[in-house]
């Protein structure tokens, strides 16, 4: 039995657009159990692809979000 899945950052390293599939795969993993992610350099800011990339990280937020998974940031629970 799976409690949770986290997936660690660096998503979108050398495939921007997102790869076909990868909102699916996230939907999936997000059946078996509840999915957090959290993000690297290279989702996003200065150092994705010499600055040429998303600004920031709120795409590869955006779709985590739209897949029914929680992505983090400086998240803390009480």
């Amino acid at each position: 039995r799976v409690d949770l899945i986290v997936i660690t950052g660096d998503h979108i390293t050398h495939s921007h657009p997102i790869i076909p599939g990868f909102r699916e795969g996230i939907e999936e993993l997000q059946s078996i159990a509840p999915v957090y992610a959290s993000f690297g350099n290279h989702d996003g800011g200065q150092w994705y692809r010499g600055g040429e990339g998303p600004k920031d990280t709120s795409e590869i937020k955006g779709l985590y979000r739209s897949a029914g998974a929680t992505p983090l940031e400086n998240e803390v629970g009480h």
